[in-house]
């Protein structure tokens, strides 16, 4: 009888002792785990990092490109770029050009671009991205939304 406790003691502590090497074995899988995973996210992230600086360096190169030239066509405020030709065209010769500059047609989507171009404009005849074409009367945005003040 003493020999099948002590058996059943011996038992426990090995059944104990596999189950926190185990469990030691499985908590540095998961560090192991983690660690390459925040490494490939590293790298990524690194690559990433060095592909948005060589485009800036090139935006940065063809704004200076612009800023050099006698008669600049480009303009930019905030995060836009405005193309400003001399040339007269009506709404939709304007909207082809811009079409093949890769570009659209203005979209006014607050007051502070509405103003910018205003001022920037000094009045003159400009041509935006609004239309009716669709339905007389019912104007909306090239981009497909509705004009939501008049």
């Amino acid at each position: 009888m003493m020999c099948l406790g002590l058996l059943c003691v011996l038992l426990l502590v090995a059944v104990t002792v596999l189950c926190i090497k185990l469990t030691k074995e499985n908590n540095q899988f998961q560090s192991e785990k983690e660690e390459s995973y925040w490494l490939s996210l590293s790298k990524n992230l690194t690559e990433e990092r060095e592909k948005l600086r060589k485009d800036l360096a090139k935006l940065q190169a063809g704004l200076h490109e612009h800023d050099q030239s006698p008669s600049p066509k480009w303009i930019t405020n905030d995060f836009s770029s405005y193309y400003i030709s001399s040339e007269w065209k009506n709404w939709t010769d304007s909207r082809q050009d811009c079409l093949q500059r890769g570009a659209h047609l203005m979209i006014i989507n607050n007051n502070e671009e509405l103003d910018f171009i205003t001022k920037f404009t000094n009045g003159n005849v400009v041509w935006i991205g609004l239309t009716d074409c669709d339905e007389e009367g019912v104007w909306k945005w090239l981009d497909g939304s509705k004009l939501t003040s008049g």
